[in-house]
């Protein structure tokens, strides 16, 4: 009796096996200049017409698997880092022409900040780069994407893993 409900149930576990399908995740490192290593593998993903089902990425590797998971195709990711200059984008100073009237008069004094706590001793910064010009670029590449209220629900599921640098969750 034992046997026949090993049976059925090895049978039934054979069956559920052969119905499901594997899936293809990314797990994409960051690395600044090392992350759009990235691009070429997704190139190769690309052609070889695999089906990515999910995406985790840091630092660059999110960049990179972000936009993908949005729905461009690595020669479109590819092109979109040649176009820009990337000196530029992580360039923190601020050129005189991206500054209003008023903030040019204080621009010498102003490039410069330090955060005070509550007991005025200074404090870190909230990261490591302010990444303004980074972000107003990924704005561009990503708006389309804002009625988006959740990452699972671009076209491939996509997660990103990032660290408080102050509080070390």
């Amino acid at each position: 009796m034992k046997s026949k409900y090993i049976l059925i149930l090895m049978i039934m576990i054979t069956m559920n096996s052969l119905h499901s399908e594997e899936k293809v995740g990314l797990a994409l490192s960051g690395g600044g200049a090392r992350g759009l290593a990235h691009i070429g593998i997704l190139k190769v993903i690309d052609e070889l017409n695999i089906k990515v089902d999910y995406i985790v990425g840091t630092s660059m590797g999110a960049v990179i698997g972000g936009l993908y998971a949005m729905g461009y195709s690595a020669i479109e990711i590819e092109e979109m880092i040649l176009k820009n200059n990337f000196d530029n984008i992580f360039d923190e100073a601020v050129s005189r022409e991206d500054l209003y009237i008023g903030q040019k008069r204080w621009m010498p004094y102003a490039n410069y900040y330090f955060d005070l706590d509550d007991r005025f001793r200074p404090g870190l910064p909230e990261a490591l780069f302010s990444g303004s010009k980074l972000i107003n670029t990924l704005f561009d590449y990503t708006y389309t994407a804002s009625n988006i209220n959740s990452l699972d629900e671009l076209p491939i599921e996509f997660k990103c893993v990032a660290t408080n640098i102050i509080t070390g969750e």
